[in-house]
Protein backbone atom coordinates (compact mmCIF):
# COMPACT_ATOMS: atom_id res chain seq x y z
CA UNK A 1 0.00 0.00 0.00
CA UNK A 2 2.94 2.36 0.34
CA UNK A 3 4.46 2.01 -2.97
CA UNK A 4 4.65 5.00 -5.12
CA UNK A 5 3.29 5.35 -8.71
CA UNK A 6 5.50 6.43 -11.04
CA UNK A 7 4.43 7.54 -14.60
CA UNK A 8 7.43 7.09 -17.16
CA UNK A 9 5.78 9.65 -20.23
CA UNK A 10 7.84 9.97 -23.45
CA UNK A 11 7.05 11.20 -26.87
CA UNK A 12 8.47 7.91 -28.75
CA UNK A 13 10.49 4.94 -27.61
CA UNK A 14 13.93 5.21 -26.70
CA UNK A 15 16.31 2.91 -25.06
CA UNK A 16 16.56 5.28 -21.98
CA UNK A 17 13.21 4.86 -20.89
CA UNK A 18 13.75 0.62 -20.98
CA UNK A 19 16.90 1.76 -18.67
CA UNK A 20 14.45 3.53 -16.44
CA UNK A 21 11.95 1.15 -16.17
CA UNK A 22 14.74 -1.50 -15.03
CA UNK A 23 16.06 0.62 -12.93
CA UNK A 24 12.55 1.30 -11.03
CA UNK A 25 11.99 -1.84 -11.34
CA UNK A 26 14.67 -3.50 -8.42
CA UNK A 27 12.95 -1.59 -6.04
CA UNK A 28 9.15 -3.28 -4.58
CA UNK A 29 8.33 0.29 -3.82
CA UNK A 30 7.54 1.59 -7.17
CA UNK A 31 4.99 0.94 -8.88
CA UNK A 32 5.87 2.23 -13.09
CA UNK A 33 3.50 2.56 -15.87
CA UNK A 34 5.13 3.74 -19.08
CA UNK A 35 2.91 5.70 -22.15
CA UNK A 36 3.89 7.06 -25.33
CA UNK A 37 2.10 10.31 -25.75
CA UNK A 38 2.15 9.61 -29.56
CA UNK A 39 -0.03 7.08 -29.90
CA UNK A 40 -1.50 7.65 -26.72
CA UNK A 41 -5.27 9.41 -26.75
CA UNK A 42 -7.04 8.89 -23.37
CA UNK A 43 -6.74 11.74 -21.01
CA UNK A 44 -4.28 11.31 -18.00
CA UNK A 45 -4.57 12.62 -14.54
CA UNK A 46 -1.26 13.33 -12.91
CA UNK A 47 -3.02 12.88 -9.58
CA UNK A 48 -2.95 9.94 -9.98
CA UNK A 49 0.85 9.68 -9.40
CA UNK A 50 3.39 10.15 -7.10
CA UNK A 51 5.97 11.45 -9.51
CA UNK A 52 5.72 12.32 -13.12
CA UNK A 53 9.19 11.62 -15.47
CA UNK A 54 9.01 13.26 -18.62
CA UNK A 55 11.42 11.93 -21.13
CA UNK A 56 11.84 14.87 -24.21
CA UNK A 57 8.99 16.36 -22.87
CA UNK A 58 7.38 18.67 -24.15
CA UNK A 59 7.31 17.62 -27.77
CA UNK A 60 6.21 19.30 -30.92
CA UNK A 61 5.21 15.49 -32.00
CA UNK A 62 2.67 15.09 -28.99
CA UNK A 63 -0.87 17.01 -28.90
CA UNK A 64 -0.52 19.73 -26.70
CA UNK A 65 -3.70 19.27 -24.86
CA UNK A 66 -2.57 16.32 -23.66
CA UNK A 67 0.73 16.89 -22.38
CA UNK A 68 -0.41 19.98 -20.88
CA UNK A 69 -2.22 17.71 -18.49
CA UNK A 70 1.09 16.76 -16.99
CA UNK A 71 3.17 20.04 -16.95
CA UNK A 72 0.84 22.19 -15.96
CA UNK A 73 -0.09 19.86 -12.49
CA UNK A 74 1.32 20.74 -9.17
CA UNK A 75 3.01 17.02 -8.87
CA UNK A 76 6.58 16.11 -8.76
CA UNK A 77 8.75 15.84 -12.24
CA UNK A 78 11.96 14.50 -13.38
CA UNK A 79 12.51 16.36 -16.96
CA UNK A 80 14.88 14.44 -19.32
CA UNK A 81 16.19 17.30 -21.70
CA UNK A 82 17.29 15.58 -25.44
CA UNK A 83 17.17 16.70 -29.11
CA UNK A 84 13.40 16.25 -29.35
CA UNK A 85 12.52 17.93 -26.18
CA UNK A 86 10.23 21.42 -27.44
CA UNK A 87 12.37 23.91 -25.86
CA UNK A 88 10.32 26.62 -26.19
CA UNK A 89 7.44 24.90 -24.10
CA UNK A 90 9.77 23.44 -22.09
CA UNK A 91 11.46 27.16 -20.50
CA UNK A 92 7.78 27.81 -20.29
CA UNK A 93 6.48 24.68 -18.14
CA UNK A 94 8.96 25.48 -15.29
CA UNK A 95 11.26 28.67 -13.65
CA UNK A 96 14.44 26.97 -12.90
CA UNK A 97 16.11 25.86 -15.67
CA UNK A 98 16.07 28.02 -18.96
CA UNK A 99 18.06 26.67 -22.11
CA UNK A 100 18.91 28.22 -25.20
CA UNK A 101 19.50 26.19 -28.05
CA UNK A 102 22.14 27.42 -30.50
CA UNK A 103 22.49 25.64 -33.65
CA UNK A 104 20.10 22.36 -32.80
CA UNK A 105 23.24 20.17 -32.67
CA UNK A 106 24.22 18.56 -29.94
CA UNK A 107 26.89 17.80 -27.35
CA UNK A 108 29.22 15.50 -25.72
CA UNK A 109 29.43 15.87 -22.18
CA UNK A 110 30.71 13.82 -19.00
CA UNK A 111 29.52 14.30 -15.45
CA UNK A 112 31.58 16.73 -13.29
CA UNK A 113 30.43 16.36 -9.31
CA UNK A 114 29.81 19.50 -7.65
CA UNK A 115 31.43 19.46 -4.12
CA UNK A 116 28.47 21.67 -3.04
CA UNK A 117 25.49 19.43 -3.65
CA UNK A 118 23.47 18.95 -0.11
CA UNK A 119 19.95 18.05 -0.99
CA UNK A 120 20.52 14.56 -0.07
CA UNK A 121 23.79 12.62 0.72
CA UNK A 122 25.21 10.23 -1.54
CA UNK A 123 28.26 8.16 -1.15
CA UNK A 124 31.68 9.47 -2.21
CA UNK A 125 32.90 6.73 -4.40
CA UNK A 126 29.77 6.51 -6.26
CA UNK A 127 29.68 9.95 -6.97
CA UNK A 128 33.60 9.79 -8.16
CA UNK A 129 32.58 6.34 -10.11
CA UNK A 130 29.60 8.23 -12.14
CA UNK A 131 32.76 10.55 -13.47
CA UNK A 132 34.39 8.15 -15.03
CA UNK A 133 31.36 6.82 -17.29
CA UNK A 134 30.53 6.97 -20.73
CA UNK A 135 29.86 10.63 -21.76
CA UNK A 136 25.77 11.39 -22.34
CA UNK A 137 24.44 13.52 -26.05
CA UNK A 138 23.57 17.10 -24.58
CA UNK A 139 21.67 19.83 -26.58
CA UNK A 140 24.77 22.59 -27.65
CA UNK A 141 23.08 25.59 -26.06
CA UNK A 142 23.40 27.91 -22.92
CA UNK A 143 21.58 26.17 -19.84
CA UNK A 144 20.79 28.95 -17.14
CA UNK A 145 20.11 28.33 -13.71
CA UNK A 146 16.81 30.69 -13.14
CA UNK A 147 16.11 30.20 -9.10
CA UNK A 148 16.84 27.24 -6.47
CA UNK A 149 18.54 25.09 -8.62
CA UNK A 150 20.87 22.54 -6.54
CA UNK A 151 23.06 20.67 -8.99
CA UNK A 152 24.67 17.31 -8.27
CA UNK A 153 26.72 17.07 -11.74
CA UNK A 154 28.16 19.66 -14.31
CA UNK A 155 28.42 19.33 -17.92
CA UNK A 156 32.31 18.69 -18.72
CA UNK A 157 32.67 19.15 -22.36
CA UNK A 158 36.20 17.86 -23.13
CA UNK A 159 38.77 18.89 -20.18
CA UNK A 160 36.45 21.91 -19.78
CA UNK A 161 33.79 21.41 -16.57
CA UNK A 162 30.94 24.24 -17.76
CA UNK A 163 28.87 25.85 -15.42
CA UNK A 164 25.63 23.65 -17.06
CA UNK A 165 23.90 21.24 -15.35
CA UNK A 166 23.90 17.59 -16.20
CA UNK A 167 22.26 16.55 -12.85
CA UNK A 168 20.13 18.69 -10.67
CA UNK A 169 17.03 19.14 -8.44
CA UNK A 170 15.07 22.37 -7.42
CA UNK A 171 11.58 23.34 -6.33
CA UNK A 172 9.07 25.95 -7.40
CA UNK A 173 6.07 27.31 -5.59
CA UNK A 174 6.56 23.61 -3.90
CA UNK A 175 6.69 21.71 -6.61
CA UNK A 176 9.77 19.25 -6.26
CA UNK A 177 11.62 19.34 -9.99
CA UNK A 178 14.82 17.32 -11.61
CA UNK A 179 16.62 17.66 -14.36
CA UNK A 180 18.64 15.28 -16.36
CA UNK A 181 19.71 17.49 -19.05
CA UNK A 182 21.25 15.13 -21.84
CA UNK A 183 19.86 11.22 -23.31
CA UNK A 184 21.61 8.25 -22.95
CA UNK A 185 21.45 6.89 -19.62
CA UNK A 186 20.96 3.59 -21.21
CA UNK A 187 24.80 3.98 -21.41
CA UNK A 188 25.45 4.16 -18.15
CA UNK A 189 24.00 1.15 -17.36
CA UNK A 190 25.68 -0.75 -19.52
CA UNK A 191 28.82 0.47 -18.53
CA UNK A 192 28.15 -0.02 -14.82
CA UNK A 193 27.03 -3.97 -15.40
CA UNK A 194 30.36 -4.18 -17.34
CA UNK A 195 32.72 -2.76 -15.15
CA UNK A 196 31.03 -4.31 -11.75
CA UNK A 197 28.55 -7.28 -12.98
CA UNK A 198 25.65 -5.05 -11.51
CA UNK A 199 24.22 -1.81 -11.90
CA UNK A 200 24.50 -0.58 -8.27
CA UNK A 201 25.69 2.63 -8.70
CA UNK A 202 23.25 4.04 -10.89
CA UNK A 203 20.48 2.27 -9.59
CA UNK A 204 21.34 4.42 -6.11
CA UNK A 205 21.92 6.83 -7.68
CA UNK A 206 18.76 7.50 -9.64
CA UNK A 207 16.81 5.54 -6.47
CA UNK A 208 18.06 8.56 -4.23
CA UNK A 209 16.71 11.66 -6.64
CA UNK A 210 13.43 9.96 -7.38
CA UNK A 211 12.99 9.68 -3.09
CA UNK A 212 13.90 13.52 -3.32
CA UNK A 213 11.66 14.30 -5.22
CA UNK A 214 8.97 12.26 -4.80
CA UNK A 215 8.68 12.61 -0.74
CA UNK A 216 5.49 14.09 0.62
CA UNK A 217 6.41 17.05 2.91
CA UNK A 218 3.79 16.70 6.11
CA UNK A 219 3.30 20.44 6.64
CA UNK A 220 0.27 19.86 8.99
CA UNK A 221 1.10 21.94 12.67
CA UNK A 222 0.04 19.01 14.83
CA UNK A 223 0.79 16.06 14.65
CA UNK A 224 -0.06 12.36 16.91
CA UNK A 225 1.03 9.32 15.83
CA UNK A 226 0.81 5.83 18.07
CA UNK A 227 4.39 4.13 18.42
CA UNK A 228 2.98 0.99 16.90
CA UNK A 229 -0.88 0.17 15.08
CA UNK A 230 -0.92 -3.23 16.58
CA UNK A 231 0.20 -3.45 20.16
CA UNK A 232 0.73 -6.52 21.78
CA UNK A 233 -1.69 -7.24 25.14
CA UNK A 234 1.41 -7.20 27.73
CA UNK A 235 2.40 -3.88 26.29
CA UNK A 236 1.90 -0.28 26.98
CA UNK A 237 0.01 1.65 24.35
CA UNK A 238 2.22 4.58 23.95
CA UNK A 239 2.07 7.73 21.19
CA UNK A 240 4.01 11.23 20.26
CA UNK A 241 2.76 14.25 19.73
CA UNK A 242 4.34 17.10 17.71
CA UNK A 243 3.36 21.01 17.50
CA UNK A 244 4.61 23.73 15.75
CA UNK A 245 4.27 27.27 15.16
CA UNK A 246 3.51 29.31 11.73
CA UNK A 247 7.60 29.45 11.36
CA UNK A 248 7.46 25.40 11.31
CA UNK A 249 9.28 25.61 14.45
CA UNK A 250 8.92 22.95 17.40
CA UNK A 251 6.85 24.08 20.29
CA UNK A 252 5.53 22.68 23.01
CA UNK A 253 3.55 25.85 24.99
CA UNK A 254 0.34 24.24 24.73
CA UNK A 255 -1.05 21.17 26.37
CA UNK A 256 -1.96 18.42 24.26
CA UNK A 257 -5.13 16.14 25.28
CA UNK A 258 -6.32 13.08 24.04
CA UNK A 259 -9.07 10.54 24.14
CA UNK A 260 -8.99 6.91 23.62
CA UNK A 261 -12.62 5.26 22.70
CA UNK A 262 -13.02 1.38 22.57
CA UNK A 263 -15.21 -0.58 20.39
CA UNK A 264 -18.09 -0.05 23.04
CA UNK A 265 -17.42 3.46 22.80
CA UNK A 266 -15.68 3.63 26.17
CA UNK A 267 -13.70 6.65 26.46
CA UNK A 268 -10.53 7.12 28.18
CA UNK A 269 -8.86 10.40 28.80
CA UNK A 270 -5.38 11.54 28.91
CA UNK A 271 -2.92 14.69 28.89
CA UNK A 272 0.59 14.37 27.27
CA UNK A 273 3.79 15.30 28.91
CA UNK A 274 6.26 17.94 27.19
CA UNK A 275 9.79 16.29 26.70
CA UNK A 276 12.19 18.35 24.53
CA UNK A 277 10.42 20.20 22.15
CA UNK A 278 7.85 17.77 21.62
CA UNK A 279 5.07 15.76 23.69
CA UNK A 280 5.02 11.96 25.19
CA UNK A 281 2.07 9.81 26.27
CA UNK A 282 2.23 6.80 28.06
CA UNK A 283 -1.34 5.56 27.91
CA UNK A 284 -0.55 2.26 29.78
CA UNK A 285 -2.34 -1.30 29.32
CA UNK A 286 -5.50 -1.64 27.56
CA UNK A 287 -7.74 -4.75 27.31
CA UNK A 288 -7.83 -6.30 23.19
CA UNK A 289 -9.48 -4.81 21.16
CA UNK A 290 -9.88 -2.27 18.29
CA UNK A 291 -9.52 1.59 19.63
CA UNK A 292 -9.81 4.87 17.81
CA UNK A 293 -8.43 8.14 18.97
CA UNK A 294 -8.62 11.95 18.51
CA UNK A 295 -6.09 14.32 20.22
CA UNK A 296 -6.54 18.06 20.59
CA UNK A 297 -4.19 21.46 21.16
CA UNK A 298 -5.30 24.51 21.48
CA UNK A 299 -2.57 27.95 20.86
CA UNK A 300 -2.87 31.23 20.36
CA UNK A 301 -6.27 31.04 20.21
CA UNK A 302 -6.42 28.52 17.46
CA UNK A 303 -7.42 25.16 18.47
CA UNK A 304 -6.13 21.95 16.17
Amino acid sequence: DGRQKILVAAAQPHPDISALRQILDQYGNYEVELKLLKTESKKLNPDNYDLLILHQLPSKEVDRKLQNQLLNSKQPKLFIVGRETDIRQFNKAQKLLKVEPMNGQSNVVDAAFHNNFNAFQLDKELTESIENYPPLEALFAKFKSTGRLNTLYYQQIGDLVTEYPLLSVGEEQNVRMGFICAEGIWRWRLYDYIEDQEHDALNILLDQVIKYLSIKEDRRQFKVRPAAQLFDENESVQFRAELFNDSYEPVNDADVSMSIIDENNKEYSFLFSRVNGFYSLNAGFLPPGNYRYTAESTRNGETY
